[in-house]
């Protein structure tokens, strides 16, 4: 597991609900990124959950790769987290309801050496698919541990 992934899933406060794990896992992905508008080194929260291109990769990644019942929820715990924890609100889903497939496979995608170069995209991008199992089992595991310290000393 990356130490990468380990300390992007500390911003989290609290443990990510089962539902919202793969949502969490959308951002988590994304989120060590720079996109064009909002700097995620000059304003984290506002770049994680008002910049559109990051957004949209997070929702699309999301559209992609999450249980259609649990989409829902995971956009209400990600918008929890931009206002309790930012002080902002997070885009609703409906910027990525014109968003084709055709205009995703369009979009750059978004790797692990993506991360390991510092790359900065002026689009949005398609989160690969082993980027975002890394990301999730990095949520999961994260807060499976957080649990059993918790449950078992």
């Amino acid at each position: 597991m990356s130490p990468f992934f380990l300390v992007v899933s500390l911003w989290q406060a609290t443990l990510v609900t089962a539902s919202a794990l793969c949502a969490t896992g959308c951002q988590t992905a994304v989120s060590n990124n720079e996109f064009s508008g909002i700097s995620i080194l000059e304003d984290y929260y506002s770049a994680l959950c008002q910049n559109s291109l990051q957004v949209k990769a997070t929702f699309i990644c999301m559209r992609d790769y999450c249980p259609e019942d649990e989409i829902a929820k995971g956009w209400n715990d990600l918008n929890q987290v931009c206002e309790q924890d930012g002080g902002v609100e997070l885009l609703p889903w409906s910027i990525i309801d014109d968003v084709t497939d055709a205009e995703t496979k369009s979009w750059p995608i978004l790797t692990y050496e993506d991360i390991q170069l510092g790359s900065t995209f002026n689009t949005s991008v398609s989160v690969d698919q082993s980027l975002f199992q890394l990301a999730y089992q990095t949520n999961f595991d994260w807060d499976d541990q957080t649990t059993r310290r918790t449950n078992y000393g």
